[in-house]
């Protein structure tokens, strides 16, 4: 049986973070003139932005992200590891309330809803989560603040590689 190496988990996930951060700021700077920007805090004498947070050398004003706008992130954080995943792109042919995404590697596969910052679960989404949770899967919600906090990362890593 083959084991994939775990690589450094601190280095990788703040260089995936930093990336994600500025990607969004390349993309928010350029439709609107606001959002993310580079942090004043990263250049000589530099100040801070008012009402802004820095995150990873970014200095970030929370944007409303489209739940397309969130997939794409999560996708990027997806093909970064050794994962089989499964989106499903116009879910109006399918069964109503099936998770947005099944995640698959050797530590386990993983079943979520991907919702906006104030989008709402709909009681056949929660019926479908809770029917995969009775079953011993790992089924929830993933929302953007997900992503700022690691813990979509974090979830990845975990199901990309067996634990030793």
């Amino acid at each position: 049986m083959t084991v994939i190496p775990d690589p450094d988990e601190d280095a990788e996930a703040d260089a995936v973070a930093a990336a994600i951060h500025w990607d969004q700021a390349v993309e928010t700077q350029g439709r609107c003139g606001s959002g993310l920007r580079p942090a004043a805090a990263s250049f000589p004498g530099g100040r801070g932005t008012a009402g802004a947070r820095p995150v990873m050398g970014i200095t970030r004003r929370a944007p409303q992200l489209t739940e397309d706008e969130f997939f794409e992130q999560v996708r990027d954080l997806l093909n970064r590891l050794p994962l089989l995943w499964y989106h499903t792109f116009d879910s109006r042919k399918s069964n109503k309330g099936f998770p947005d995404l099944v995640v698959c590697g050797i530590g386990g596969v993983l079943y979520r809803e991907l919702k906006t910052a104030d989008g709402s679960v709909s009681p056949a989404q929660k019926k479908w989560l809770q029917a995969l949770a009775d079953a011993g899967q790992d089924a929830g919600i993933w929302r953007p603040d997900d992503v700022e906090s690691q813990r979509v990362w974090k979830e990845l890593r975990a199901v990309a590689y067996r634990r030793r």
